[in-house]
């Protein structure tokens, strides 16, 4: 139920963002499209937050 609520609030920033996904403000003025290097950058950049909300919920489930 609440991812259900988050992904309902999230969905019109994905389908109304713009197309060019950038790092930083910076980034994106140097280059029309981001080159590979910082497409690997933005993968490591998700890393933490998928190992939080794996850990979370571990956690979760050994405390019920």
């Amino acid at each position: 139920m609440r991812l259900a609520r988050a992904l309902a609030l999230a969905a019109p920033f994905v389908v109304f963002a713009r197309p060019a996904w950038a790092l930083c403000p910076n980034c994106l003025g140097q280059n029309a499209t981001l080159s590979p290097t910082m497409r690997i950058v933005g993968v490591f950049l998700l890393v933490p937050i998928a190992v939080f909300f794996v850990v979370a919920r571990i956690v979760r489930r050994l405390s019920r």
